[in-house]
């Protein structure tokens, strides 16, 4: 099956399912910045995944964590729960 390429959520504007960005920082907390947050909402399901890992340190590519979105403060923040109810932690 493919994402959902038409717009499914009641409070979205303009971004279908499936939305993508990167990561900025690496997530330490419930707070995540993102290049940018459009297409997030608040109960949204979101995978977070280390793809490349830093320079020199590529042992946790791979590591990933199912959240829940809880809030979308700004246009470069996603605020995030996993889905076992712990707060974000580390992917490396």
């Amino acid at each position: 099956g493919n994402l959902n390429t038409a717009i499914l959520g009641s409070s979205r504007t303009g971004s279908p399912d499936g939305v993508v960005t990167t990561v900025t920082a690496d997530p330490t907390s419930a707070a995540v910045a993102v290049a940018a947050s459009a297409g997030f909402a608040a109960g949204d399901k979101a995978l977070l995944i280390n793809l490349r890992g830093a320079a020199g340190d590529t042992a946790d590519v791979g590591n990933y964590e199912i959240h829940t979105v809880l809030a979308v403060p700004d246009s470069t923040t996603v605020l995030l729960r996993k889905t076992d109810g712990s707060p974000a932690a580390r992917l490396g």
